[in-house]
């Protein structure tokens, strides 16, 4: 079991127009418990114990009634899911090891980011499945192609960060490793 996280503090100063300038002290803490069952197989479980969605804890300075602390003290749940290999799980499916089944899955409240963040960046509740190490005869500068299915069903928010309780997401996500790049 490892228990990590990360704890990021600071003290700003904005300035919004005339009146209007905030100097704040802000706190988040990232914390997360990895319990590894195998080498493929884990269990992983993260709060936020600092802030709660956009609001931190801290302490506003100034003269008016947005002054004092801030607290936002929270243990809600924002990762716990499980995941693994199937042929791992199975050993039976394949007990030389002969064919290619590296079939991951993962089920859970989980950190998705595709493209950098621009497309998708959220913690949702969903189930992926992935085809690694898929390699094709005749094509020597394929190194590796991985494809993962992705289905959420809760927990989605939309680009202006505001959770959409009837959202549901497809997704099909595509990676190709060649001898110099990857795609």
């Amino acid at each position: 079991f490892w228990l990590y996280g990360t704890q990021r503090s600071t003290i700003q100063h904005f300035d919004n127009g005339p009146g209007k300038s905030t100097t704040e002290w802000m706190n988040r803490l990232d914390l997360f418990g990895n319990l590894q069952l195998t080498g493929t197989e884990r269990v992983l479980i993260g709060i936020t114990p600092l802030h709660n969605e956009a609001e931190f804890s801290g302490h506003i300075f100034g003269t008016d009634s947005d002054e004092g602390f801030r607290n936002n003290l929270n243990l809600d749940i924002q990762t716990l899911f499980f995941e693994g290999d199937l042929a791992e799980l199975f050993p039976n499916w394949d007990y030389e090891d002969s064919v290619s089944n590296d079939i991951g899955f993962s089920i859970g409240r989980q950190g998705i980011v595709f493209q950098d963040g621009m497309l998708i960046d959220d913690n949702l509740d969903g189930i992926g499945i992935s085809r690694n190490n898929v390699r094709f005869a005749g094509v020597p500068w394929l190194v590796n192609l991985r494809s993962t299915f992705f289905f959420a069903w809760a927990d989605i928010h939309r680009n202006d960060n505001v959770e959409d309780r009837d959202a549901n997401l497809y997704a099909l996500f595509t990676q190709l490793d060649t001898l110099k790049s990857t795609i």
